[in-house]
């Protein structure tokens, strides 16, 4: 009896073999980024938790706004000590900080920003935290004793919205919090979208994070589809097309509206 294997019959199976892998290893890659996709909804629906906590804390106030803190202080602090890497979207890396010194160091779809902050509002001492989320800047309150967030964002959108158009000094004064979007994956901390923002012309948005206020500072092209992960003030969190964030209601005024993508 024959009890080995011929050289063609081994090359048949290894034929065999590398066929099959070609054929799962795309299905294998896909269900391991909707897997971190999913992680990445979980994160922003737990910075929006967290963000709930502090304001229930605070007798239902919204966040202040303090260019020394933003929400990167206050809001991680109810994380309960978590690891960075379980803070960042699985689908972004920590910047590299080699040369950052206490400069700001802005993303991109596949990098977390930095910013150097203040733990305390009396402290003398500042600390480097990353994060892949940004906040929308018309949820600071309106009433913010460490600083006028609606004056910061009213100067970076040029004059196009007003005190108005935020949505107040307390979270029950957010009348429609299901399309209310709290985080969502960013390149700086806050962002201050207006409805006539145009849309980038590549899926990295823009990089000039300082000027560019609104939804550019969103990373685009961070998750397949493109989609965005975004978490809302009632907590729940969705996966949003790209063209779908002008369709949100970021600020009071916000009209939705229909765009096309160029890429």
């Amino acid at each position: 009896m024959r009890k080995a294997f011929t050289l063609i019959e081994l090359l048949v199976v290894i034929s065999i073999i590398s066929l099959l892998i070609a054929i799962l290893l795309p299905a294998l890659s896909s269900a391991r980024r909707s897997a971190r996709n999913i992680q990445c909804l979980s994160i922003a629906r737990q910075h929006a938790f967290a963000t709930s906590a502090l304001s229930t804390d605070n007798k239902g106030q919204l966040m202040d706004y303090s260019l020394s803190r933003l929400f990167m202080v206050d809001v991680q602090a109810y994380f309960g000590g978590l690891e960075l890497e379980s803070v960042l979207c699985p689908e972004t890396t920590p910047p590299d900080l080699s040369s950052a010194g206490n400069s700001a160091v802005p993303g991109s779809a596949i990098l977390a920003h930095s910013r150097v902050v203040q733990p305390t509002s009396n402290a003398s001492s500042r600390v480097r935290i990353v994060s892949s989320y940004g906040f929308n800047g018309y949820l600071y309150s309106t009433d913010s004793p460490s600083g006028a967030g609606w004056q910061y964002g009213t100067v970076r959108r040029g004059g196009l919205v007003t005190q108005a158009d935020w949505w107040g000094t307390t979270i029950g004064s957010v009348n429609v919090p299901s399309r209310v979007p709290m985080y969502t994956d960013a390149m700086w901390p806050d962002f201050f979208p207006h409805d006539n923002d145009g849309v980038p012309s590549n899926s990295n948005g823009l990089l000039n994070h300082f000027s560019a206020a609104g939804l550019a500072r969103i990373a685009f092209e961070r998750h397949e589809g493109p989609v965005n992960s975004l978490s809302y003030v009632d907590g729940h969190a969705e996966s949003v097309g790209i063209a779908d964030l002008w369709q949100q209601k970021w600020h009071r005024g916000f009209e939705p509206r229909v765009v096309s993508l160029p890429w």
